[in-house]
């Protein structure tokens, strides 16, 4: 059965987007059941550690990977703290450039931090319009994760491996701006800024900066079958692990 809102969440008031393959195989915000989302016709569908995710690719530093016709907000004027939540089944490559970022915004004046990897799949911070931050020691080169990314306006940041297997506290990164926010999965589309390859099961966006209980229990909500704390129900996945999922990739 399709996948729906736990509207008796803890954090269902402060989630403003929910990105996931829906059990129609299709890629869908659902929180926002207004925003379109397009993936490049390299995307591909397929199941692992979490269930459904889809896969994007890294072609001359650049992402092939998902559209959003709206911009989900995050580190805006009126919402200046939140968190982005990444789940991953794996990371495939990574590209030679400096932004690595699994998330991104088209606009060139936005600058809220967003979550990036290191050639070492090591994860930190990054501006959209500038390079990265510090990176944790830990790394997500091999294995289903959990990344988190917290700001706290422009005073501080948070990076958080899975249930706060590692923590990394920095300073501002980024301006708050009205232009803030997501709106392409897997890095730069264009320019050679840099991109990620992975397989993405959960991207969550809230407009709180979440604690570490917040984030352990989101994590420990985490299981096969697209299981998760902010889901009432979802529908098993059509195929083993690592396998194909039928039907296209594209809406």
């Amino acid at each position: 059965m399709p996948l729906a809102l736990n509207t008796s969440h803890p954090l269902y008031s402060n989630l403003v987007g929910l990105i996931a393959v829906d059990d129609d195989n299709v890629i869908k915000d659902l929180k926002n059941t207004g925003t379109t989302c397009t993936p490049d016709a390299a995307v591909t569908l397929s199941s692992g550690t979490y269930g459904r995710h889809f896969r994007t690719t890294v072609v001359s530093n650049n992402s092939k990977g998902v559209a959003l016709s709206a911009v989900i907000p995050f580190g805006t004027t009126t919402a200046p703290n939140g968190t982005v939540v990444a789940v991953l089944n794996s990371v495939q490559s990574v590209s030679g450039a400096a932004r690595n970022s699994l998330l991104t915004n088209s606009a060139a004046a936005s600058s809220m931090p967003t979550i990036c990897l290191n050639s070492a799949k090591q994860v930190g911070v990054s501006n959209a319009t500038t390079a990265p931050g510090t990176f944790t020691t830990g790394n997500i080169a091999t294995g289903a994760n959990m990344v988190t990314v917290t700001r706290t306006g422009q005073t501080a940041h948070q990076v958080v491996l899975n249930a706060n297997d590692e923590t990394y506290n920095g300073g501002q990164v980024g301006n708050t701006s009205v232009n803030n926010g997501i709106n392409y999965v897997g890095g730069f589309a264009a320019g050679g800024y840099g991109a990620v390859s992975a397989d993405f099961v959960w991207i969550a966006v809230f407009d709180k900066v979440l604690n570490s209980t917040e984030i352990a229990d989101l994590h420990a909500s985490l299981g096969a079958n697209n299981t998760f704390g902010l889901i009432t129900a979802g529908a098993a996945d059509a195929t083993a692990p690592g396998a194909t999922l039928t039907g296209t990739s594209s809406i």
